[in-house]
């Protein structure tokens, strides 16, 4: 799956790479800029994020270089933060035919004003791997095809009277009595595809918060999603009073069949990817060419 909406690529000739940007899913902001590169055996496009945004890591939030265990039903909480990168890897949990297994990382829950409760699958932003084994074709072909997901469980704030919620312009149709129209279609979303001889499935899940937008990277990247806040019509999130958002936790779903093994994680807090002028102006270029002595 590439860039959500409106990519464009360029050729990066000092680093010998191709460049992708595009629009999020459901609004404005752009999605991260990715590497393409190419996956010989799965045949398909693999967009990782540029090693240029491990530059804006600033304070490790959560580190579990261990490996830890989730129950079925169990949800773990691992830090509270906005504006984050979280890196993980999750054994591929023992199956048996007809058992499936769905587990995850879930952000941007809430928190209660003291700090003590957290609240992320009921009120967050869900990302879960949803494995069972392949099938016979699957391992024919040595590609099984997982299902994934992204879902919002926070509840949207009740709108204001005739509020044009989703900014479409046409409150004051409905204000008269006219029909709302329906939402579009969702997208299809692609499988996730696995080689059937890995035994681990990694995440990595950049968060903008409190309450923007998620991008996703499954497996470095065979599968790529950013998906904004406003999937409620654009109405704002409920938040009650004294909380606030940026609870992160990993989970297995109660209706699991297996445990789910969790190999290692890693959160850190992001700073802003934005530059001035003058920093711009600054910088060395990478190839050693040009700059403001020569006026380029």
């Amino acid at each position: 799956m590439l860039a959500d909406s409106a990519s464009k690529d360029f050729w990066d000739p000092v680093k010998k790479r191709r460049i992708l940007w595009g629009w999020s899913t459901g609004g404005a902001p752009k999605a991260l800029p990715r590497e393409l590169t190419y996956h010989p055996t799965l045949q398909s496009i693999v967009q990782h994020p540029v090693e240029e945004l491990d530059e804006l890591h600033e304070q490790v939030v959560t580190e579990i270089p261990s490996s830890i265990t989730l129950a079925a039903g169990e949800e773990r909480h691992v830090g509270t933060a906005n504006a984050t990168d979280a890196v993980m890897t999750f054994v591929l949990p023992q199956l048996s035919t007809g058992e499936w297994c769905t587990f995850g990382f879930a952000t941007q829950g809430l928190v209660s004003p003291d700090g003590s409760n957290h609240s992320v699958l009921k009120d967050g932003f869900i990302v879960s791997i949803n494995y069972t084994l392949p099938n016979a074709s699957e391992v024919a072909s040595g590609i099984n095809y997982v299902d994934t997901a992204v879902s919002i469980t926070a509840r949207p704030a009740p709108p204001p009277h005739h509020a044009d919620v989703d900014g479409d312009g046409d409150a004051a149709r409905r204000a008269h009595g006219g029909p709302r129209p329906p939402p579009p279609p969702a997208a299809p979303v692609p499988l996730l595809a696995l080689l059937t001889n890995e035994t681990e499935v990694k995440l990595r899940v950049f968060t903008d918060g409190p309450g923007r937008s998620i991008e996703i990277y499954w497996m470095g990247g065979r599968k790529a999603i950013t998906k904004m806040w406003n999937s409620h019509n654009g109405q704002p999130l409920a938040l009650p009073a004294g909380d606030w958002r940026g609870s992160m936790a990993i989970w297995n779903d109660a209706n699991s069949s297996a445990v789910v093994e969790m190999q290692s994680l890693k959160i850190w807090t992001m700073g802003s990817i934005w530059a001035t002028e003058e920093e711009v102006l600054a910088t060395p270029r990478r190839d050693g060419v040009g700059g403001i002595s020569e006026g380029i």
